[in-house]
C-alpha cells in the first residue's frame, strides 16, 4: 500500500519529468525516488498507467514514451499541431530519416569521445540525407522497385520532395530561403532538430546541431528498439554499397 504523501510524492516527480524529460539523478526534484523505494514504485505505476515509463541511466533519469499506447507519444497528429509545417506523411518520413542520419553521425567511438563541443552543421545534415535517398533510389532501380516495397519505403515520393525543396546556403539571408518553415530543406532540418532539443538531447546554436550527454544515453537506451534498428540498417546498407563501389 502507498501512503497518501508517497503517492503525492511520486506524482510531482512525474510532472517534473513530463516538463524537464531528463533530470540529473542528484538534483532534488527527484531525490525521493532514489531515498524511498516506495515512492519508486509509486512512479513506475504512474508512468505505466499513462504509457511512459522511467529509464535510469546512472547518472539522469529519462521519461521514454510508449509510441504505441502513450497519450504523450509523438506522432504525425501531435506533430501537426506542435510543429504546424508537418502537413503530409512524406515531411514526417523525411522529418525520421533526417533524424536517424544525426543519430547515426553521433552514435560511434569518435562524438562519444571528442567531446560534446563538435557539432555538426544543417548544410552536413541535409547533404547527408540526400546521399542516403540517392542511395536508396540506385538500390531500389537495381532491384526493380523490390527495395522500396520490402523495406516499405516511400523512396519515390521522398525523393521528390526532399528534390523540390530550396537548399539554403550559408551565404543566404533568412529573408531568401527561411529556414523556421517546412519550404526548405534547412527549415525540414530545423523542424527535425527542434523535436531533439524539445526533448533535451540537443542544442541548436547557428545552423549548428551540438549533441548533449542526454542524447548518448538515449541512443543507448533506444539502440535495439526493432523500428530504429531498420532505419538505421537502411542508412548503413548505402554506405556499405558506397565503400564496394569505392574499391571496384
Amino acid at each position: 500500500m502507498f501512503a497518501n504523501h508517497q503517492v503525492e510524492e511520486a506524482a510531482k516527480i512525474f510532472m517534473e519529468l513530463l516538463k524537464r524529460k531528463v533530470i540529473l539523478n542528484e538534483d532534488t526534484a527527484v531525490l525521493r525516488y532514489f531515498e524511498d523505494p516506495v515512492v519508486a514504485d509509486a512512479l513506475r505505476i504512474i508512468a505505466r498507467e499513462a504509457g511512459v515509463h522511467v529509464h535510469d541511466t546512472g547518472h539522469r533519469l529519462h521519461l521514454l514514451v510508449d509510441p504505441l499506447q502513450s497519450q504523450f507519444a509523438t506522432n504525425i497528429t501531435h506533430l501537426k499541431t506542435k510543429y504546424g509545417k508537418v502537413e503530409k506523411k512524406v515531411f514526417f518520413y523525411l522529418i525520421q530519416i533526417i533524424m536517424m542520419a544525426v543519430i547515426a553521425e553521433f552514435d560511434h567511438e569518435d562524438f562519444l569521445y571528442k567531446g560534446l563541443t563538435d557539432g555538426i552543421s544543417y548544410l552536413f545534415i541535409s547533404k547527408e540525407v540526400s546521399r542516403v535517398l540517392e542511395g536508396w533510389k540506385a538500390l531500389d532501380e537495381e532491384s526493380v522497385g523490390a527495395f522500396s516495397k520490402g523495406k516499405k519505403l516511400a523512396i519515390s515520393e521522398m525523393i521528390e520532395t526532399w528534390g523540390n525543396l530550396k537548399l539554403q546556403t550559408p551565404g543566404q539571408e533568412e529573408s531568401e530561403v527561411d529556414s523556421r518553415t517546412s519550404s526548405s530543406r534547412f527549415g525540414l532540418i530545423q523542424e527535425a532538430m527542434r523535436i531533439f532539443e524539445d526533448e533535451k538531447l540537443v542544442t541548436i546554436h547557428d545552423r549548428h546541431v551540438y549533441p548533449r550527454e542526454e542524447l548518448f544515453e538515449r541512443i543507448i537506451i533506444y539502440r535495439d528498439e526493432d523500428r530504429l534498428k531498420e532505419i538505421r540498417r537502411n542508412i548503413e546498407i548505402v554506405k556499405e554499397k558506397e565503400v564496394q563501389h569505392a574499391s571496384n
